[in-house]
């Protein structure tokens, strides 16, 4: 146990104990020995055979993985058993489970001898060539076979005949062996199983699909043979069974196989008696012509005889003396006996038992020294029963090899459990690293788990180190799991961001909430918050508040808190970290509506509330069994059935009220049966609180804000006296100047202003002034220590001033030069950024980006290297026209200070003068023509400008925002040389849109089901076809109105705004791809509201009078399908002389008796029968008949809703004792056994139950 101990604690290399060597070599999993082990780079190595260590050390980094791990070999599956056990049956079905091939040994050898014998080979197939054989001899050898007129040509013919096949039969060494192992079951030697056996291992498919080798090795020999060849399954299966089964299976087959021989053998005689028969007959006939031929021959040639003799005596003699020699000649054959020499069935049945255990001996013995040969090499070994079905056998074999299957890609991965404080101090000094799971316990996240576990120092946490990564887990069971198979764990998406939990539950009293919120609390972290608990937390965390000191003064009272104050409590209370960070379970509350208005006012919404329902009498039932607990509190409780009775009464008339509102307002009300286990309900509230919260994580994850759009990084600080700067910026045809939207600036001028020549008033007066930007960009890499010197001069009322700048280089994406004027006249530089357009290219000097300005009225900036795009020229507005421009957007009065109100109301408004009128023109048609082109192209104006507007600032079209990227748009080049003029754009929009939003991969649709979205919210916020299905509409061209229901279940958000679909098929189609069901590529746009269909009630419809119905009120859907209404096909019929009866009640009684038992007793007689027919039930000593008849006696007597609880309850005793009765004959059946078994072997019940069998003999069942 200690070496043990000690080997789990070792750094094992890359192959774990398996060598390394025959895995790289042969793609093999062979166990190494401890025996022959190496230390390299201070992990331990196992080796099969010391040649191999010595392989290894010659050249280690071969057989080491060094950028991926090892690739793991297929299944290689071993599975003996004796004869009989079901091998071949298991293991076909498992191959096939588990995709990987099934080979049987026999039947493999029996196809290599096939090939050149053409039939099976083994001792039953020469049983019958023996019988075949002697019963050929039997007919060729016998007397009457032969004729004695046969010629020796014949004979051999005959023999020539029959030999050719076995003279063609020419065997090589290794058929001979298999054929030697098939019938004599002699060893195979090395070389035949090396042409056999290696190529599973080694050769295509199975190298690398893997196999179940069913029967072999059966001998010690043969498991020797693998180990030396480094064959070496994964695992090798036993199938146990006892003799008595093997018997049980075998034996009837082949007894049903003898007696097929038997019959053979009597069929064969049979033909070969009336063959011999047949073949004498012949014989005899040839053979009497013959004579007869002689007679007369004889005859003739002898001398006259004398008329005194007799003719016909003579004759007489003659003929006799024929019969006597062909009797003589061809003697009857006696009948044979044969009985004595037949083997009887009894005889067979002994014989075959005896060979069967002789079989299972010798099976047994050699699986017992297989089984120790691979103990030698230290090869998995599991022993499964095969005693019960197959298919329950076949089930237990695959639960064994379950893991090894699944866990196989982990085979070679290495975990390592360590300490909390371990795995702590491992982070900190960053020689480990956190994994993607954070403090996600991955086998949780694997299980659906969305709410992530409460952690803290009471609570286990157990880490794990799997390569540089340490993962935390909740439970032993889950690090165990994960150090099975890692990769599987690891492979999986990483955790959602962790939302808080909002969820509330209310119910009756003793309805299990508190119990449910506390176990929130103390599984997952949440804040568990009643009523109580929020006011008390706020006397004692804050008792000097004006909220504490309110809550307090109506305490000591002896009143309760006001329905406001207390929600403010809960308010607070709900500012916790906790509750913003895991989440919070308010427990009991709300339970009025106007504690409802002021929550939904406070802006407190559950995610999900949920209502125990509970009848009154559990709830007195669960206060009984509270005050028997030991854990009651000693202090006293109010929980008497009086106030119990109070409570639930208060609570059934306020709760219709509060579900009708969440349900229609937040569709968020959830009902649960609470009247089931504690546990139950546990589940089925965590169940759901799980599913809103992934449904919650999938929207976002869905609807993911972009970032904005990069703004230009230029960075004004100082804009005082800018007003002074002239100038005009002009750009090389080659510069990229990148214009965003113009920023503005609001600046106060100091009191220097006033001493200008303007005329200004008093009071300080802002300006609006626009400050040019121009941004260089480099094609090539620069160089972090690169400069670019840049020489600038400026003329400023007549002064001149020159400055040069040192401008470095940084990481940026792009280079912006600011220049603005400063107080003194100097030009100061705000912002200069070089960045690298591509990394590909190779390093410019400084000299490749140099910047030489030169200011002469005029500012002209050069670049040498820059990106080509479109070019600008920035007018910079000189004073009036900032002054102008600035009166235009902001009224002066604004910019004024603000007047005391108490001045404000005795000052006189300022009164306007009036506008003088003016006359009206009279347009010439040109004129009014051309005055109609400029309102067109205003309003033309007025539209692209609110387009481009919401492309710029609305956050869903950010992409149309952004520059291309030369390297994702390569085309971007050509493209941009050939302009589109505005009727190209408007054609092209679609193909644009589309272009557009399939490189937009971010744009996804989600649903919103179960958000706690409002009508309200969801009536601002409705997409382009209101509350119409756009899929239906898309589709197949149907207006489907989804307003009929105020379910979201089938709703979704996309671009902000939402849609409503008609089922869950359209919703699916919605969420793949939602950008063709909206504009602009959506093919059919909503119809104008006028055009709509609108459902009328019969109210509305007579206010429309003395409108008329279109189509004299018939249907235009029937009459469009073609079922419209022809009453001259139905007006010209006959009544039947006989018509049915018409529909009058009749008692039950006047119905006649068959009618009166359909409708009476038909129920019960049928549910009777049902009972009978799937029970089938035999009382002891009783026929069938007669027990089914006492059955259905006692199933109408025990479930008549007629009688009394008495009586049935009675019938039911009845009726489950004789039921017990009924199952004594099967379970004697199955549990006594052919032979006899003491006492003490015995099941417990058996002896009980057999003499309560005996006791019934001639018992009248209905006395018991």
């Amino acid at each position: 146990d200690e070496e043990k101990a000690i080997e789990k604690k070792r750094h094992m290399g890359d192959t774990k104990h398996f060598c390394p060597v025959i895995l790289k070599e042969n793609f093999i999993l062979c166990p190494g020995s401890y025996d022959n082990g190496a230390k390299y780079r201070d992990k331990y190595y196992y080796f099969s055979t010391p040649e191999n260590r010595d392989k290894f050390l010659e050249n280690p980094e071969v057989y080491v993985s060094h950028n991926e791990p090892l690739k793991v070999p297929p299944l290689r599956v071993c599975l003996l058993g004796s004869h009989g056990s079901g091998k071949t049956i298991c293991a076909r079905w498992l191959a096939n489970k588990l995709g990987i091939f099934h080979i049987q040994f026999e039947e493999r050898l029996q196809e290599l001898i096939m090939l050149k014998t053409g039939v099976r080979v083994g001792p039953e197939t020469e049983e019958d060539d023996e019988e075949e054989t002697a019963a050929m001899q039997e007919m060729g050898g016998s007397p009457a076979s032969i004729p004695e007129n046969a010629t020796e040509m014949d004979i051999t013919s005959e023999e020539g005949k029959q030999s050719p096949e076995r003279k063609e039969l020419q065997l090589t060494d290794e058929e001979e062996a298999i054929k030697a192992n098939l019938i004599e079951n002699e060893a195979l030697p090395p070389e035949v199983l090396d042409g056999i056996v290696s190529e599973w291992w080694t050769k295509e498919p199975f190298r690398s699909t893997g196999f179940i080798l069913d029967g072999f090795p059966r001998t010690a020999d043969e498991a020797m043979y693998l180990a030396e060849r480094g064959l070496c399954p994964d695992i090798v299966v036993y199938l146990e069974v006892e003799e008595d089964d093997i018997s049980d299976r075998i034996l009837p087959k082949l007894l049903q196989k003898w007696q097929e021989k038997q019959n053979q053998k009597k069929e064969k005689k049979q033909q070969m008696k009336e063959q011999k028969a047949k073949m004498r007959e012949d014989l005899i006939l040839k053979r009497r012509t013959e004579l007869l031929a002689m007679q007369a021959k004889r005859k003739q040639n002898a001398p006259a005889r004398l008329e005194s003799e007799v003719p016909d005596e003579d004759e007489d003699d003659e003929e006799d003396d024929i019969e006597a020699v062909l009797e003589e000649e061809f003697p009857k054959e006696e009948d044979e006996v044969e009985e004595e020499e037949e083997e009887q069935e009894s005889e067979a049945i002994e014989r075959l038992k005896l060979e069967i255990a002789e079989k299972f001996e010798t099976d047994l013995i050699n699986i017992q020294t297989v089984q120790e040969e691979f103990d030698k090499i230290s090869i998995p070994q599991v022993t499964i029963g095969s005693k019960r079905k197959p298919r329950i056998v076949c089930y237990q074999l695959y639960k064994k090899l379950k893991d090894l299957v699944e866990d196989r890609e982990s085979l070679f991965e290495k975990c390592y459990p360590i300490s909390v404080s371990l795995a702590r101090k491992m982070i900190a000094l960053s020689y480990k690293h956190p994994s993607n799971f954070g403090e996600w316990d991955p086998i949780k996240l694997s299980e659906g788990e969305a709410i992530k576990s409460y952690q803290s120092p009471d609570t286990p946490t157990f880490p794990v180190i799997h390569r540089n990564s340490i993962y935390f887990f909740v439970s032993k069971e889950n690090r165990d799991k994960f150090m099975k198979n890692p990769i599987k764990y690891i492979r999986q998406p990483k955790p959602k961001p962790t939302m808080p939990v909002k969820i509330a539950i209310v119910g009756p009293p003793k309805s299990g909430k508190t119990t449910v919120a506390k176990k929130f609390a103390s599984v997952y972290g949440l804040k568990r918050l009643s009523m109580g608990d929020a006011i008390r937390m706020i006397l004692n965390d804050q008792p000097d508040t004006e909220l504490a000191l309110m809550l307090k003064w109506h305490l000591h009272k002896g009143l309760t808190a006001p329905d406001e104050l207390a929600i403010q409590a809960l308010d607070i209370a709900l500012m916790d970290t906790v509750c913003n960070t895991a989440g919070f379970v308010i427990d009991g509350y709300p339970v009025t509506r106007k504690q409802v208005n002021i929550l939904e006012y406070m802006k407190i919404i559950p995610v999900k509330m949920f209502e125990m329902q509970i009848d009154a009498k559990e709830v007195f039932r669960r206060a009984v069994l509270d005050k028997q607990s030991p854990d009651r509190p000693p202090y006293p409780i109010h929980d008497s059935s009086q106030i119990l009775a109070i409570k639930n009464s208060c609570y059934k008339t306020q709760i219709e009220e509060i579900r009708a509102y969440y349900e229609e307002q937040h569709q968020n009300w959830y009902v649960i049966d609470a009247s089931h286990s504690k546990w139950w309900n546990w589940d089925k509230v965590l169940q759901e609180t799980q599913m809103i919260t992934k449904q919650i994580q999938l929207y976002l994850e869905r609807i993911r804000q972009e970032p904005e759009a990069s703004k230009p990084p230029v960075s004004v600080e100082e804009y005082k006296n800018i007003e002074d700067f002239k100038g005009e910026v002009k750009t090389d045809s080659e510069l990229k100047v990148i214009r965003g939207k113009p920023e503005f600036e609001i600046d106060v001028f100091d009191t220097d202003m006033q001493n200008r020549e303007e005329e200004r008033p008093s009071e300080f007066k802002a300006e609006i002034l626009q400050l040019p930007f121009v941004t260089v960009t480099s094609n090539k890499p620069v160089p972090e220590e690169t400069t670019a010197e840049v020489t600038v001069q400026v003329k400023i009322e007549n002064e001149e001033s020159e400055i040069a700048l040192q401008l470095p280089a940084s990481k940026q994406t792009s280079s912006d030069i600011s220049i603005v004027s400063s107080e003194e006249n100097k030009l100061s530089q705000n912002t200069c950024l070089l960045e690298s357009a591509s990394e590909k290219l190779e390093h410019a000097s400084a000299a490749d980006i140099s910047i030489a300005t030169q200011v002469d009225g005029t500012l002209t900036v050069e670049a040498k290297r820059v990106e080509i795009a479109e070019v600008f020229n920035v007018h910079l507005p000189n004073p009036k026209g900032g002054k102008t421009f600035s009166e235009i957007l902001i009224p002066c009065q604004t910019t004024e200070p603000l007047i005391p109100k108490k001045r404000a109301v005795l000052q006189n408004l300022k009164e306007l003068p009036e506008a003088t009128p003016t006359e009206l023109r009279q347009l010439t048609k040109v004129k009014l023509l051309d005055k109609q082109g400029e309102d067109t192209l205003q309003e033309l104006f007025i539209f692209l400008r609110d387009v481009t507007h919401r492309l710029v600032i609305d956050k869903h079209f950010g992409d149309f925002a952004k520059l291309a990227d030369w390297y994702k748009v390569p085309e971007y080049e050509t493209v941009i040389q050939q302009p589109m003029d505005l009727s190209a754009t408007v054609s092209k929009i679609d193909l644009i849109c589309s272009k557009a939003l399939e490189h937009n991969p971010d744009r996804k649709a989600a649903s919103i089901a179960d958000l706690c979205i409002t009508p309200q919210e969801l009536l601002s916020r409705l997409g382009e076809f209101g509350q119409y299905c756009p899929v239906s509409l898309a589709e197949k061209g149907e207006l489907v109105d989804c307003s009929v229901t105020p379910s979201l279940r089938f709703a979704a958000e996309f671009r902000g705004h939402y849609y409503k679909m008609a089922g869950q098929e359209e919703l699916d189609k919605f969420l793949k791809t939602p950008e063709l069901y909206v504009p602009p590529l959506a093919p059919h746009p909503l119809p104008l509201p006028s055009r709509l269909p609108k459902k009328l009630t019969a109210a509305e419809v007579k206010a429309l009078f003395p409108m008329q119905a279109e189509m004299q009120g018939y249907c235009p859907v029937t009459y469009l399908e073609g079922k419209q209404r022809l009453p001259e096909k139905y007006w010209k019929q006959t009544l039947p002389h006989k018509l049915p009866p018409k529909k009058e009640p009749v008692l039950l009684t006047a119905l006649p008796l068959t009618g009166y038992l359909e409708q009476g007793v038909a129920t019960a007689l049928i549910k009777a029968m049902n009972e009978v027919g799937c029970l089938k039930p035999k009382f002891p000593f009783l026929s069938v008949k007669k027990t089914a008849l006492l059955f259905i006696a006692y199933h109408l007597k025990a479930f008549n809703p007629r009688s009394s609880d008495y009586v049935r309850k009675k019938y039911k005793r009845k009726l489950d004792r004789f039921i017990d009765n009924c199952e004594l004959i099967p379970y004697l059946g199955t549990k006594m056994t052919k032979k006899y078994k003491e006492p003490q072997n015995r099941p417990i019940d058996f002896d009980h139950k057999l003499q309560t069998f005996l006791s019934l003999k001639g018992v009248d069942p209905a006395t018991l």
